[in-house]
């Protein structure tokens, strides 16, 4: 696999496992709910600081979910993908 992939699927999980502001985690239909935030957000976090990457998330929670948004989430979320991905984003030395 690919570190686009291995990004984009960390991205996804991500999404998935630890923000999940509707609460599908777990159910097998919904897997791909946060699908079409994936690209954006892995932008962001190529990017982007932490704190831009929360404020978005929560963005998303608030204006277009409708949901009242968990900034500490947000906040603890995108200083995850950093963490993880900061490593990756780079193509590994041959």
């Amino acid at each position: 696999m690919s570190y686009i992939k291995l990004n984009h699927a960390a991205v996804r999980l991500i999404l998935l496992s630890d923000w999940d502001p509707l609460g599908v985690a777990g159910i097998l239909a919904a897997e791909n709910e946060y699908d079409h935030f994936v690209d954006e957000v892995l932008n962001l976090v190529r990017h982007a600081t932490v704190h831009a990457v929360a404020q978005h998330l929560h963005d998303i929670e608030t204006r277009k979910m409708g949901r009242p948004g968990d900034m500490v989430r947000c906040l603890a979320v995108a200083e995850r993908m950093h963490a993880l991905l900061t490593v990756r984003l780079t193509r590994p030395r041959r």
